[in-house]
């Protein structure tokens, strides 16, 4: 799905505008509740504004729009505001709890180096629909050796770097788990639950879909166990295919040989001497940073109070609020790289981050 489909931010009929827009105004009510601040009218959206709650919604939006971030969460409740609020909730606090925001300053610095060489998963070209796709093989996946705690937060680093990887409109990605040589070292059902748990709660309508490649007989007990974990939309999602019939769903160009393709395979690329620099000097600009997320947090305060003012009815905001947008989204590119660090994605060429280069 893509922007311009229906229900989505650039395809809205008047009935799913005008439940964006309560949605806003229940999503204020619920952090001004959550951060103590019982009236959330007019007087006191100043303050839920300035919490630190509303900030770490502000920075799960990264690169997206708002609205674009909102309606995902609508989408998978089904235009349930009461259901959507309560989703995005549990999401801010999650991130908060994980750590994400740690995960993306640290970036590969904090994973197991040994499961970033071994290529298991990565980013690599466009599907036929220019959804981007995500390789996993599995078979280099060993749950009796890997470092949980390592290994959920490459995930957590892979699902941020994945919403860089979209090219509007393009909203969804897909995975491609590579099935070859699979046996039951590889089937870590930890990992998994942790991994369809981001994914359906955390990162909502974000699967185009999920291509299961060679996977053999054995998978099929697992799969029995694992298909009530899914959403019944999720599982529509899933094929299982033959890699000869991968080229049904992805052009072969595109195509890592390692699977029949004629695109080369990936091979990580550690950090080089003048990035590891860079990153300490990102590190230690203290009062550059200091100076963006005041710029960062203005541009949120404006934006958010002109939502607060469109969602309440006033449709004079409308022009305001999409400058006040786009300051946003500026902002935090200048922002970005005190919060994240290049990624591999970023040295292979498939990321163009604005933010990387204003230094």
């Amino acid at each position: 799905m893509t922007s311009n489909d229906p229900g989505h931010i650039d395809n809205l009929s008047e009935e799913e505008d005008a439940y964006l827009r309560g949605y806003w105004m229940a999503l204020f009510d619920a952090i001004a509740e959550a951060t103590s601040d019982q009236t959330a009218e007019t007087g006191s959206t100043e303050n839920v504004l300035k919490s630190p709650l509303m900030e770490e919604f502000w920075l799960a939006c990264a690169h997206d729009r708002p609205d674009q971030l909102m309606l995902r969460y609508l989408r998978a409740r089904k235009w349930d505001v009461d259901k959507a609020v309560a989703m995005v909730m549990a999401t801010l606090n999650w991130r908060k709890e994980f750590g994400v925001r740690n995960v993306l300053e640290v970036g590969e610095r904090g994973l197991d180096l040994s499961e970033l060489q071994s290529g298991k998963s990565y980013f690599h070209g466009v599907d036929c629909n220019g959804r981007p796709c995500c390789y996993v093989h599995v078979q280099l996946h060993d749950k009796n050796t890997v470092d949980r705690e390592k290994t959920k937060a490459l995930t957590v680093l892979t699902l941020e770097t994945g919403r860089l990887v979209l090219e509007p409109p393009q909203e969804m990605a897909t995975i491609i788990f590579d099935m070859t040589n699979f046996g039951m070292k590889n089937m870590d059902y930890d990992f998994l639950k942790f991994l369809l748990t981001c994914m359906q709660d955390y990162y909502p309508e974000s699967l185009g879909g999920a291509l299961v490649v060679n996977a053999p007989w054995i998978f099929n007990g697992c799969w029995t166990i694992i298909r009530p974990w899914l959403d019944p939309v999720v599982v529509s999602k899933v094929h299982f295919i033959k890699s000869s019939e991968l080229f049904n769903y992805v052009d072969e160009k595109q195509i890592p040989e390692r699977l029949g393709g004629s695109s080369t395979n990936f091979v990580y690329l550690p950090p080089s001497a003048e990035e590891e620099k860079e990153y300490q000097r990102w590190r230690a600009d203290k009062e550059g940073s200091a100076e963006a997320w005041t710029k960062y947090r203005a541009a949120a305060e404006r934006f958010g109070g002109l939502t607060a003012a469109w969602a309440r009815g006033d449709m004079d905001k409308v022009t305001d609020r999409r400058e006040a947008e786009r300051n946003l989204k500026d902002a935090y590119y200048a922002l970005s790289p005190y919060l994240r660090t290049k990624t591999v994605y970023h040295r292979r060429g498939v990321i163009n981050d604005p933010g990387f280069s204003r230094h």
